[in-house]
């Protein structure tokens, strides 16, 4: 959902709901209209990593470096950092960082060097703009060359019973 459009309390009052059984995933489109001013404003990390936290978000995507996003590196660094480190109090942590806008296969080793393998990718653009036009394989053309160029990345799998899990 995109917390910051529709505010907040929004993303609160869903993360509260016992009915919601699944991770939210909080997008970050009209943030810059926050963080972005070096006049006026939040810091990036508060806006796209504590405040999102703190109303309930289990996935936080926000803007990379290396795509489309005008952020600087830095300011990506400490969202991050922020999203995993240190524990808030009796939050249970985020998934791992979501970084995107612009990702695609020729970024990712810049990706996996600064934030390392336990990451979730977001790149939406990055496959559904691949030839030809189709998403899946794309998507299995973006796996495999990563994992040849990263000999060592191994893919965690998937538990068997995430039936009963429960976020937030």
């Amino acid at each position: 959902m995109n917390y910051v459009a529709t505010g907040l309390p929004v993303l609160r009052a869903l993360a509260e709901d016992p009915e919601i059984n699944v991770p939210i995933l909080a997008h970050m489109d009209v943030a810059g209209a926050f963080h972005m001013s070096p006049q006026f404003g939040m810091s990036s990390h508060i806006m796209l990593g504590k405040l999102a936290r703190l109303a309930g978000a289990d996935i936080v995507v926000h803007p990379a470096p290396y795509g489309k996003a005008t952020v600087l590196h830095e300011k990506f660094l400490k969202t991050a950092q922020t999203l995993l480190f240190p524990p808030m109090h009796n939050l249970a942590p985020t998934f791992p960082p979501m970084p995107s806008g612009g990702i695609t296969q020729p970024v990712i080793p810049s990706l996996l060097k600064d934030l390392g393998t336990d990451i979730v990718i977001g790149s939406g653009g990055g496959i559904h703009a691949h030839p030809p036009w189709d998403p899946l394989p794309a998507l299995r053309h973006l796996g495999r060359r990563s994992m040849r160029r990263w000999p060592g990345f191994h893919c965690k799998k998937r538990p068997k019973n995430t039936k009963n899990w429960k976020y937030r």
